[in-house]
């Protein structure tokens, strides 16, 4: 049997007394070895095996915490390098890990009237069996030609006075305005409930208690009768 003696101690550096001492702290990554001599017993085999444990620990970094964060608390865990030597890893759960996602970029603004085309004057039907040719009483293409209508509203408003006056309705509803625009072979305006909302807040040329019971207001009657009359001369 032979002996060895080799004594062997590994510490970190000791923060309380560098401080007394007002050095610097010691950086994380570095040890202190101390060689001391040790008495190994054993045979041949025991012994070199006990040397090359020795050596083996010599040559391995003094083990760093590791930071590991799990479900937001963090806890310092021995690093891994005693066993494989490698540098010890920050490990982060990933439940907890904030990861930016990259916001879509806006939508371009899309101009007006470039999206896709509406009919706004669906549900307008035409009404049946309407006379614009009333006997001994002017048509209404004579009447709409005399008065010589530029706009929506005008257009509008003389096609509901001549169905209110010469015809003798008393509610006139959407699809009698559809039916008379027909008749004198105008377009229908492209949004004839918000004409006639408009004629009604804007110009008071009609009013309403229901949709299917319009009525020229006496604003509406004069401007038929006397400013078309002026404006056309």
């Amino acid at each position: 049997m032979q002996a060895a003696q080799v004594k062997c101690e590994f510490s970190q550096p000791d923060a309380h007394m560098a401080k007394r001492n007002q050095d610097p702290d010691p950086s994380p990554d570095k040890a202190k070895v101390r060689i001391f001599f040790a008495e190994v017993e054993g045979n041949n085999d025991s012994i070199k095996e006990a040397l090359k444990t020795m050596v083996q620990a010599m040559n391995r970094a003094a083990p760093v915490p590791a930071r590991v964060v799990m479900n937001g608390a963090a806890a310092n865990l021995a690093a891994p390098a005693a066993e494989t030597g490698e540098e010890p890893a920050e490990v982060v759960n990933a439940a907890e890990t904030d990861v930016e996602a990259e916001a879509p970029a806006p939508a371009p603004a899309r101009k007006r009237g470039t999206g896709p085309k509406r009919d706004h004057n669906v549900g307008i039907e035409l009404v049946p069996d309407m006379d614009f040719r009333p006997d001994g009483k002017q048509t209404l293409r004579e009447f709409f030609a005399e008065k010589a209508p530029k706009g929506d509203m005008d257009q509008t408003v003389v096609v509901v006075y001549y169905m209110q006056h010469h015809m003798g309705m008393s509610a006139i509803g959407f699809g009698h305005i559809r039916t008379a625009f027909k008749d004198v072979s105008k377009p229908l305006p492209a949004d004839l409930r918000s004409t006639v909302r408009n004629m009604k807040k804007q110009k008071a040329w009609l009013n309403w208690s229901t949709p299917d019971a319009m009525q020229v207001t006496t604003i509406g009657e004069n401007y038929v009768e006397h400013d078309m009359a002026a404006r056309k001369a």
